[in-house]
């Protein structure tokens, strides 16, 4: 078991079939699923979660309406590896017909026709960011925004969702191609009946409290395959 190694290494080990199994969130799973032979099969349910979304959000009192108020201003994303907090997001506008061109500082000035882009480090800034006016918009992912409006309700008050993303799975399964079909078989049975047994959910509640593994359901698939055509899209 590898745990923290870089993608550049997970993309090696799965070419050289030194790693058979990739567990982690979808962006980064698509994202090594096109470097290196191997597709994803399953969905891991994380803290008794199956899926997630995100969330586009502007200032309550903010003059943007619609999406394309976001043209020529700037949004923030968290980091360029996260899920919920930039592939998500980003790719929602995208899917709408509109450019993105990622800037080095929030206060640098996009042209009118694209959305302009930067990165805050955390969530907790991208709030803050929108709130002190550095960025018209912040984007993350919507169980964590929920969770700040509870802790900070005189806070998320003075903000307005503009933009709810698809659903994807929280965390997936993918498989090394090449793997023998009776063993891939054998294996997505094993995980997927974990849950059923007393010493299997032992196993699922160690690792970081997963609830169950299931098949990905062919929605979320297909949703999956569309977003993995906007990975190398500015």
């Amino acid at each position: 078991m590898f745990n923290e190694i870089s993608r550049g290494k997970k993309n090696q080990y799965i070419k050289q079939k030194k790693v058979d199994l990739y567990i982690d969130s979808p962006y980064p799973a698509l994202v090594i699923s096109q470097r290196a032979p191997s597709v994803i099969k399953m969905r891991r349910w994380k803290k008794g979660i199956s899926t997630y979304r995100s969330v586009i959000f502007v200032k309550y009192n903010s003059s943007i309406k619609d999406i394309a108020g976001l043209k020529g201003k700037m949004i923030a994303f968290e980091e360029p590896f996260s899920t919920a907090s930039y592939f998500l997001p980003k790719t929602a506008l995208q899917q709408k017909g509109y450019v993105l061109e990622k800037k080095s500082a929030s206060s640098i000035t996009p042209s009118q026709e694209v959305i302009g882009y930067t990165f805050s480090g955390n969530d907790k800034n991208t709030i803050a960011w929108v709130l002190h006016g550095k960025v018209v918009a912040g984007a993350m992912n919507e169980a964590d925004f929920d969770k700040f409006s509870k802790l900070h309700p005189q806070e998320t008050q003075k903000l307005r969702v503009l933009v709810e993303t698809m659903y994807v799975p929280r965390h997936v399964v993918s498989f090394r191609k090449g793997m023998p079909a009776k063993l891939q078989k054998k294996i997505e049975q094993l995980l997927a009946n974990m849950h059923n047994t007393i010493e299997g959910g032992k196993v699922l509640i160690k690792f970081e409290k997963t609830t169950k593994f299931d098949m990905l359901p062919a929605k979320q698939k297909k949703d999956l395959n569309a977003l993995k055509n906007l990975i190398d899209k500015p």
